[in-house]
């Protein structure tokens, strides 16, 4: 069975599709990224002002990293 450029074309595309769907974070995970951009924001602000409160916020920042939520 032969199959031509634009059906290559349209599979791929279709499986390109699924494999960007399955990786994509749930409603939860992307809350927790928000979150965590929300953190790293404070902390560049904090940093300079509290360096007990920035070394918190990072702590925090890692335990989301841990988790598995990069950027």
């Amino acid at each position: 069975m032969k199959i031509t450029k634009r059906q290559l074309r349209r599979i791929i595309k279709e499986e390109k599709t699924k494999i960007l769907n399955e990786n994509a974070p749930s409603p939860l995970g992307h809350e927790l990224l928000s979150i965590k951009d929300a953190l790293v924001d404070i902390l560049a602000g904090v940093r300079y002002h509290d360096e007990e409160l920035a070394e918190d916020l990072s702590l925090q920042i890692d335990r989301l990293l841990q988790l598995g939520y990069k950027s």
